[in-house]
């Protein structure tokens, strides 16, 4: 993990309300005195984490099997370039939580700091909504965009901008020219991660099975 959460940033479930309808972890109160059962709040230690979208059943179950533990649910875009949403369940301790340096960049021009001159003004994109591990097709998509970039000068309709940016939101598309997208590689999201640059690359992965493991992986 990247960081231990400060008090101030964590959001820990309740008994009930622990999801949204949607699946998603709902904004409780923080809680800076989470205590836990003395039969628990001890080694062995153990730490479940998720980071795909439980029902809240599922929460529960996990829950029952760890010793009734209750979930602390948190936002990756408080420390760091992602913005995704992930749930554990521990009995770590929870004082004095601290960052572990270097800490990873918060915005991605911060990890990315040599495309900053090729963003157009209406790509406000500073945090990433998700990791895609798509690759097929990507360099054609690209092509694509880029033609009607060139085609337009840079000057798109409205509509053609969001159609733009929707790809470039789902697919983690970055600027790296004049009207040039391309895809984040592994070593980008290992930095936005805050792992080693070419952590994943073991094993003789290919690029797919990089960006697949960086998905499923933990901050």
């Amino acid at each position: 993990s990247s960081l231990w959460m400060p008090a101030s940033q964590r959001h820990v479930g309740h008994n009930a309300g622990w999801l949204d309808k949607q699946g998603m972890p709902q904004r409780s109160m923080p809680d800076s005195c989470r205590v836990l059962d003395n039969r628990v709040a001890k080694p062995p230690y153990f730490f479940y984490g998720n980071i795909t979208n439980l029902s809240q059943d599922s929460w529960v179950k996990v829950s029952q099997f760890l010793y009734s533990v209750q979930p602390e649910f948190i936002n990756a875009q408080f420390f760091s370039a992602l913005v995704r949403k992930e749930g554990y369940v521990h009995n770590l301790p929870t004082e004095d939580r601290f960052h572990i340096h270097p800490k990873p960049p918060m915005t991605i021009q911060e990890a990315l700091p040599h495309t900053g001159k090729w963003w157009p003004s209406w790509d406000a994109r500073k945090q990433l909504s998700c990791i895609s591990s798509e690759t097929k097709g990507i360099p054609q998509l690209c092509d694509r965009l880029g033609r009607m970039l060139t085609d337009s000068r840079g000057f798109l309709t409205v509509e053609q901008q969001k159609e733009l940016l929707h790809q470039c939101r789902t697919l983690n598309l970055v600027w790296v020219g004049q009207h040039k997208l391309a895809p984040l590689e592994p070593e980008h999201l290992e930095r936005i991660m805050g792992y080693p640059v070419r952590h994943t690359q073991v094993a003789g992965f290919s690029t797919t099975e990089r960006l697949e493991s960086l998905k499923h992986s933990f901050q």
